[in-house]
């Protein structure tokens, strides 16, 4: 859906991977504040960002028109927002600007991934047991998350004929 959008604007692929791009900078640069506001001393975080940026796989990944690397950018984005829930989950999961963030980022992992549905689960599972003592806290992500599953799944997908039973 977001290829055939992108598309009509500017009919290249190339549009696309600029998008990766974007993206996976935006990703980086949050992982960097996220890691400073963890406490981690800039040098070390950006040397971690650089080299992971500097792996073969990232960079061709990056810039690869396939399926697999939006599902890894969405797995990034959650990544991410949970760096900044560990930080502190109760105060994380008591702004809605995060938990909209986090639920948008588990909705997107559950769309982008055939077995999405499954790695929500096991990380929402996960959370879950981490945050024991404030587990209902997790409601709202949860229910953003399907709301996000449920408005692009079912009229998006069935609009543009997308037919999830079949693996490429």
């Amino acid at each position: 859906i977001v290829v055939w959008t992108l598309t009509r604007i500017w009919e290249t692929p190339a549009v696309v991977t600029l998008l990766q791009v974007l993206v996976a900078l935006l990703l980086f640069v949050l992982y960097l504040r996220r890691m400073r506001n963890l406490g981690v001393p800039a040098w070390l975080a950006g040397t971690a960002v650089l080299l992971f940026g500097l792996l073969p796989g990232t960079a061709s990944a990056t810039v690869t028109f396939n399926v697999t690397t939006a599902q890894a950018l969405a797995a990034m984005w959650l990544f991410v927002e949970a760096l900044e829930m560990a930080a502190g989950p109760v105060r994380y999961l008591g702004r809605w600007a995060a938990v909209l963030r986090l639920g948008c980022a588990l909705g997107a992992v559950a769309l982008l991934d055939h077995a999405g549905i499954v790695i929500v689960g096991m990380v929402g599972i996960g959370f879950a047991v981490a945050l024991r003592r404030h587990a209902r806290l997790l409601a709202r992500p949860v229910l953003v998350a399907a709301g996000v599953f449920v408005a692009v799944q079912i009229p998006v997908f069935e609009i543009a004929g997308v037919d999830r039973l079949v693996v490429p």
